[in-house]
């Protein structure tokens, strides 16, 4: 009989504990269930507002496809309409694009002309430079073997340097200017 107490205890504990089980089951399935089927009812209302966005986009679409349509038939008649305009236009365009390389071609030569002045210029301006150096090397020579000379004379030997000039100061700045007016009409007639 202890046996059987013993056994009826472990069985109860068992069934219990199966209980609990199925409580737990029972509990999870039904909560598992209920999400479910909220996600469901969300899901559902989504597809009812899907289904009425898609309708109000179809007719959207519907109106604007008769838009083109409208907008397609008048630019196609405004086409007809202007083919000569546009012919005359692509004429004229052509014409124009004659006359722009015609010119393209003028200032291309007139350029290459500047290019050549210019490289006659620089060259001659080199040769003024340097002919001034040599000139410049020259009066610094004259000008040493001046000093040179000076050291070397005697009192009684002695004259002045330079001479004072006996023209005015107008008279001095014309020549000045007739000086740089001929040097400028040289250098326009080498280019």
């Amino acid at each position: 009989m202890e046996d059987k107490h013993g056994l009826r205890i472990v069985l109860e504990k068992k069934v219990n504990v199966l209980w609990a089980e199925y409580t737990q089951c029972q509990a999870n399935y039904n909560r598992a269930t209920e999400e479910r089927r909220a996600l469901f009812e969300t899901l559902k209302a989504r597809d009812e507002q899907s289904v009425v966005e898609i309708e109000r986009q179809m007719i959207r679409l519907r109106e604007i496809n008769a838009k083109i349509a409208a907008a397609k038939a008048k630019r196609n008649r405004i086409l007809e309409e202007f083919e000569e305009k546009n012919t005359l236009l692509r004429e004229e365009r052509e014409k124009l694009g004659i006359h722009f390389m015609g010119l393209k071609a003028q200032i291309n030569q007139l350029h290459e002309k500047q290019h050549v002045k210019l490289t006659k210029m620089t060259i001659i301006a080199s040769d003024v430079r340097k002919k001034m150096d040599e000139l410049n090397k020259r009066a610094e020579q004259i000008i040493q073997i001046g000093e040179d000379c000076r050291k070397l004379e005697t009192e009684e030997e002695k004259v002045l340097p330079f001479y004072t000039s006996c023209l005015s100061q107008e008279e001095e700045e014309k020549l000045a200017n007739e000086i740089q007016d001929s040097d400028d009409k040289n250098v326009k007639s080498v280019c």
